[in-house]
């Protein structure tokens, strides 16, 4: 089976063409096809995930386990019986994928203006969402599944969705996430992103030294009440400042340190 390539938009049409390449095998690249000798570097999500040991989902999928087992105490078991327990956890993490991805299909239509058919389980995420949208009504859409690249760190990624402030005068790359709470993973994605933005916006001169100027927000809508707000400093990937601030639907990435308007 050969890999899958699909040009994309980039971030305000800045650089491309950007070639988004899925491998057969699994794995996910970007060719830049505007730099020379159009090098493939890796994907945001394929170095956060080759990174960060994800500590949550391991016991997620031991517990699941555990309690396949324990439901089967004092039976003897079948090959079929231990095949069903190992990936029971699996399935259901492939069932809570496939409930993201028709989420993001239900952003995508909201962000363009149609109406969709809301599956009764994902109402409170699509609520969650609409009150979002309602308390940053300003925020102008600028595309969503756009591209940021940095050339010199050599990684891109597909932003969900690109916002400007017209009042704070600033952009704002936002990820739509369906998990229950806020993870490292979804952090240093997002500030990724918003570095590689700022980079972009740099080199193409929008800004220049010392106005450097973005926003990396995480907006988490949940199948349960939306519980929290939390705050992180993200200009660069570095970031790891994060403070807890009043409930609401979403997870804000907060001032960059650099705080001249462009």
């Amino acid at each position: 089976m050969p890999d899958t390539r699909v040009e994309m938009q980039t971030a305000l049409d800045i650089g491309g063409p950007v070639v988004q390449v899925t491998k057969a095998r699994g794995g996910r690249v970007y060719e830049l096809g505007h730099v020379e000798g159009k090098p493939k570097v890796p994907s945001v999500t394929s170095i956060v995930d080759g990174t960060l040991r994800n500590y949550g989902l391991e016991t997620w999928k031991r517990q699941h386990i555990e309690r396949g087992l324990e439901a089967q105490r004092g039976e003897l078991l079948s090959g079929r019986a231990i095949n069903e327990i190992m990936t029971a956890s699996s399935d259901e993490a492939q069932a809570s994928a496939d409930l993201g991805t028709e989420m993001h299909s239900i952003i995508e239509g909201l962000l363009q203006g149609e109406e969709m058919p809301v599956p009764e389980q994902l109402e409170p995420a699509v609520q969650g969402w609409l009150k979002w949208r309602t308390e940053f009504w300003r925020w102008e859409i600028q595309g969503s599944e756009v591209t940021v690249y940095d050339e010199a760190l050599g990684y891109a990624g597909t932003v969900d969705a690109l916002w400007y402030d017209p009042v704070d005068r600033r952009y704002i790359v936002v990820d739509w996430k369906t998990s229950a709470g806020m993870y490292p993973s979804a952090l240093m994605q997002v500030s990724a992103y918003a570095h590689a933005l700022e980079e972009m916006l740099f080199w193409q001169r929008r800004l220049t030294i010392g106005t450097k100027k973005c926003r990396a927000w995480w907006c988490g809508s949940t199948t349960a009440t939306p519980r929290w707000t939390a705050s992180r400093t993200a200009p660069n990937p570095r970031s790891s400042r994060i403070g807890w601030s009043m409930p609401g639907v979403t997870i804000v990435g907060g001032q960059p340190s650099r705080a001249a308007s462009p």
